[in-house]
């Protein structure tokens, strides 16, 4: 998404005025007023794409929704807008405007690379995978869509065909952070959190503006216990992007693994604030009140965590405390209920088997 850093046209400034004297009862020619030059749909393409550049994803996102405004068929601001929502993790936002970017330019590579990005983080894999092939058919050189591709096999436990794409990516854009970022996602699906730092360092290194690369990076670190440098990369992230509800949140996982319970209470509240429909706030704060015994506290926090988490996984950790709690309170179908929902999205979870178990079955 490479674009020049237009920012709009200004108007016209005046030539200062030489001193002019008028007898008393002459009347000055008033001045004319400039006409602003009105902004087109390539003006707001151009900003955007620098504000991407930037790592301002919030005024990328404005400007490119202005371009889609003025020009409703343009391919380029939807998927603009569609990159800049998805680095602030507005990931179903991101995903409707990448599908709308694919609708009117179906043939574009950069296009098709977005789309990838956008299914694979929308938990859509499979398609991901076929959208950045399709990138690749486009365009064989597109290093994005080989990092794309490989995250997205990653994501799929297929590593080798991931390795495969990575290295193919690394060849022709070693120096791309985006590539460097699936790098090191793919040393942390082997949990070899070490190469995961180096390679998140290095994204870092190639954009320093990007406040997720920080997120990643503080996120690998979390993995080593290495709390103090993780406090650092996310305060990082934080003064880049205040407003991303992942980052309030992954400080409060560091405070939580420090047992700083109340400082972790804070800023996963904080988080809640400022992304609603992120999941993982409502469902840290309902664990540490489950966690403390605090049942009648964390069950409005679970259960909303459990009505928003995409994740299966993380679901049924939410279900199997809320069938706890159930049962505890001697709600006993609505915590089998709990429990079978619960194995059903992942049946190793012992704790919803016991569960079941101590409901009889």
């Amino acid at each position: 998404m490479a674009g020049s850093s237009l920012v709009g046209l200004r108007p016209p400034v005046p030539s200062p005025l030489s001193l002019q004297l008028f007898p008393p009862t002459a009347t000055p020619t008033p001045l004319p007023t400039p006409t602003p030059t009105p902004e087109t749909a390539e003006s707001f393409l151009a900003r955007g794409a620098a504000l991407l550049g930037q790592g301002r994803w919030s005024d990328a996102a404005a400007a490119f929704e202005q371009a889609a405004a003025l020009q409703p068929t343009s391919a380029a601001a939807e998927a603009g807008w569609a990159q800049a929502l998805l680095f602030s993790n507005r990931v179903d936002g991101a995903l409707k405007h990448a599908e709308r970017a694919a609708q009117l330019d179906h043939a574009s590579s950069q296009v098709q690379t977005v789309l990838a990005l956008a299914r694979n983080w929308a938990g859509q894999t499979d398609e991901a995978i076929g959208a950045a092939r399709r990138a690749l058919e486009l365009d064989p050189a597109n290093a994005r869509a080989q990092a794309y591709l490989a995250e997205s096999y990653a994501d799929k436990y297929r590593l080798a065909e991931a390795d495969a794409a990575l290295a193919k990516a690394l060849a022709s854009a070693g120096d791309d952070p985006e590539v460097q970022r699936v790098r090191g996602y793919l040393a942390e699906a082997r949990a070899d959190y070490q190469a995961a730092v180096v390679a998140y360092q290095r994204a870092v290194s190639l954009a320093p503006q990007d406040s997720y690369l920080y997120l990643a990076l503080g996120n690998a670190y979390r993995a080593q216990k290495d709390y103090d440098q993780a406090l650092k990369a996310y305060q990082r992230a934080a003064e880049l992007n205040p407003q991303d509800a992942r980052i309030e949140a992954a400080i409060g996982s560091v405070h939580y693994q420090l047992e700083e319970y109340q400082s972790a209470l804070q800023h996963y509240q904080r988080a809640a604030e400022l992304d609603p429909q992120y999941a993982t706030a409502p469902g840290q704060l309902g664990w540490i009140y489950y966690v403390q015994k605090q049942y009648d506290t964390a069950r409005p926090y679970l259960e909303r965590a459990a009505s928003l988490e995409k994740n299966a996984l993380r679901k049924a950790q939410y279900l199997h405390a809320l069938g706890w709690i159930n049962l505890k309170a001697g709600n006993k179908q609505a915590a089998r209920d709990d429990f079978t929902q619960a194995l059903q999205l992942d049946p190793s979870l012992q704790g919803a088997r016991d569960g079941l178990q101590a409901l009889g079955g």
